[in-house]
């Protein structure tokens, strides 16, 4: 089960190319990489039947995501639009953009519970003398990094994943 949290996890790095082309409603400034990608997750976009199309789909048919890696616009084919219509998705675009967002809104969700671990042992790498101040300074930026990567999902985006995120959670241990 692990394996399939690890592929929604990079589906979020993922589906950004599959998601190219932009939503005519998502026009605002973002992240250059977020707007180049077509993937503005600065505007709510999730609904509830969006996040448990995407649970089910990794309950009934988790090795679906193996046959999307390396997929573009151009290679979406008519079996991945039938998955998506079948989970009640509009394409496999708006599947992509959905599982996009539940995978940040889960990394969000992740990062936020270990903040005050990773935030502690930041201040024990400050007060430890036997590590060379070279190796503490990259250990803290890649805490640093690891604490702020990813975009911001809006608000309204990141309560439905939280409110799911016990089933996104379970699927995966």
């Amino acid at each position: 089960m692990r394996s399939k949290l690890c592929v929604l996890l990079s589906l979020a790095f993922v589906l950004p190319a599959c998601g190219s082309r932009e939503d005519p409603a998502a026009k605002s400034v973002v992240d250059p990489a977020a707007k180049a990608s077509g993937m503005d997750v600065s505007k709510p976009y999730l609904t509830e039947k969006k996040i448990q199309g995407v649970i089910a789909i990794i309950k009934e048919k988790p090795e679906f995501w193996e046959t999307c890696k390396g997929v573009t616009p151009l290679t979406v084919n008519a079996e991945m639009e039938a998955v998506a219509k079948k989970y009640g998705f509009a394409n496999f675009q708006d599947l992509s953009a959905s599982t996009y967002r539940v995978s940040i809104g889960m990394m969000q969700a992740q990062i936020a519970k270990h903040a005050s671990e990773m935030e502690a042992a930041q201040e024990g790498m400050d007060e430890d003398a036997d590590t060379p101040p070279e190796v503490k300074k990259m250990m803290q930026d890649q805490m640093k990094a690891a604490m702020s990567m990813g975009q911001d999902l809006n608000d309204a985006d990141q309560k439905l994943v939280e409110k799911y995120l016990g089933q996104l959670e379970a699927l995966h241990e």
